[in-house]
């Protein structure tokens, strides 16, 4: 889940537990866990928050108090909860909506493989961003996953008077290029220009995990770079 929001900036969980969400939060980060001794609703973060990830209590008595305050410090909060346990009565849409944050995307997740008993209520990933003021995207993760899964990538050829500059791979193999044409004009921000891991072979992961492979072509004169866009970006 936190790979699919892809956050930035400093994030927190203010409801740690044993740490699945914390874990995979990136750097900056902080967390709150009150059987651990730190008490979110006494907490006082040392910067902004850009991001609360988490999976809180699902309670009447405990939910309300810990959403408000996630709404009142961060500007993107995601929660894992029932649907209704988020957004059930009239009180918890004011609730965030007097923080002026609204509903960005709700997930709509399958009980297994979340760690908790099935039930008939629908479970959801709810995410609520400060300022936004589009649609809300209702989303399926099952037919996202497949969708991920069987989706070709969109390969295109693009010829770049220079090599670019490539900057550190990181393991999500998610690598950003910095490349810019003789004319001084950077190319457009849309595309992705994947590193070479192999002096001849240009390999990609997509975020669904599978890996698909590409011989580098040549040409006379100017080198000539695969460029992955995503299905969205190719319109």
């Amino acid at each position: 889940m936190v790979e699919y929001f892809n956050p930035s900036g400093f994030c927190l969980d203010p409801c740690r537990g044993a740490g699945a969400f914390y874990d995979a939060l990136p750097e900056p980060k902080d967390w709150c866990e009150i059987e651990q001794g730190r008490d979110f609703l006494t907490y006082k973060p040392a910067q902004k928050i850009d991001w609360i990830i988490t999976n809180p209590p699902w309670s009447a008595g405990e939910y309300r108090p810990i959403a408000r305050r996630c709404f009142e410090l961060a500007d993107n909060v995601v929660f894992l909860v029932r649907l209704h346990n988020g957004l059930g009565t009239t009180a918890r849409h004011n609730d965030y909506r007097e923080f002026g944050h609204r509903i960005k995307e709700i997930i709509l997740c399958p009980w297994e493989g979340v760690g908790f008993a099935p039930e008939g209520f629908s479970l959801a990933v709810i995410h609520w961003q400060k300022g936004w003021q589009g649609d809300c995207t209702w989303t399926y993760w099952d037919a996202l996953t497949e969708q991920q899964q069987e989706a070709p990538h969109t390969e295109l050829l693009v010829e770049v008077p220079m090599r670019p500059t490539v900057s550190a791979i990181r393991p999500s193999a998610r690598a950003e290029v910095s490349t810019t044409a003789l004319d001084g004009q950077p190319l457009p921000t849309s595309c992705k220009l994947m590193p070479a891991i192999a002096p001849s072979r240009w390999k990609h992961r997509s975020r669904g995990g599978r890996r698909v492979s590409h011989s580098q072509p040549h040409q006379a004169h100017l080198p000539v770079y695969p460029v992955f866009l995503s299905p969205s970006s190719t319109g």
